[in-house]
């Protein structure tokens, strides 16, 4: 029982030493602490609170026998007073700005702390608002390309634009470029053969308009890599819309070309 009760304190003992060695360490590593202010620290307190009181008592009793032994001359009452002694009070002023000196210190630290958080927290949820409208990007673009392949005016644009001539087909696909409507022409491109969709994408190099050839050739690969990820999850869950659409067939269309809506 005693070995036990022994080990306790000493395990505490050990504990409080390590802490008070981390806080001294913290101190004066933090610049918060230093020889002069533990030489002023052990000033204040090298003498009691009664041996303070006797010094300023007695200090009261000369000053008044001070002033009874001199004449009733206030230029020489205040001339002839002794100064009192002023190291216990400066002791406790230097001790109190040190107080405060750790604590304005400890509120400069947490503050800069809470603005470090702060920042992270604003880029991570900068960055995830991104990532959030990538993706909301990415399932819209899924879903119009899901749209347009069940569109039965929009299958017929394809075919139309297959059946004509290669400059008249290359001019209509280019106005739509124009008019900012690329997902209408990559989608268009996309429902074609590999030979015309070859040739129309040959009419850009050859009008020197190499880059927007390069661009729907990576815009053709996008869309297959979006079609292949969104699969899946249409299978899974297939449009009521669409699925009606297919079975009650759609209005034929006549001849000629049928801008879809949806650009």
């Amino acid at each position: 029982m005693m070995r036990t009760i022994w080990s306790t304190l000493s395990f505490l003992a050990v504990v409080n030493m390590l802490a008070i060695l981390l806080a001294v360490g913290w101190l004066y590593q933090s610049g918060r602490i230093d020889t002069d202010r533990l030489e002023r620290v052990r000033e204040l307190f090298g003498s009691t609170i009664a041996d303070e009181r006797a010094a300023r008592e007695a200090a009261a009793a000369r000053e008044a026998e001070l002033a009874a032994a001199v004449p009733d001359d206030p230029t020489l009452r205040w001339g002839s007073m002794p100064l009192t002694n002023l190291a216990p009070a400066d002791a406790a002023e230097r001790i109190r700005d040190l107080g405060d000196e750790i604590a304005m210190g400890l509120g400069r630290d947490a503050d800069a702390i809470n603005a470090r958080i702060e920042a992270n927290y604003r880029a991570r949820k900068d960055e995830i608002d991104l990532r959030e409208q990538a993706l909301d990007a990415r399932e819209a673009r899924f879903e119009q390309i899901a749209k347009r392949s069940g569109d039965a005016e929009f299958v017929q644009t394809v075919t139309d634009l297959e059946e004509m001539k290669l400059d008249t087909a290359f001019s209509i696909i280019q106005a739509w470029y124009d008019g900012d409507r690329r997902h209408l022409v990559v989608d268009v491109l996309a429902g074609m053969g590999s030979q015309r969709r070859s040739e129309i994408l040959g009419e850009f190099v050859d009008q020197g308009k190499t880059d927007v050839a390069a661009i729907l050739q990576l815009a053709l690969r996008d869309r297959t890599a979006i079609a292949v990820t969104g699969t899946e999850a249409l299978d899974a869950k297939p449009d009521d819309e669409q699925a009606s659409s297919r079975r009650n067939g759609a209005d034929p269309l006549s001849r000629g070309i049928n801008t879809p809506v949806d650009a």
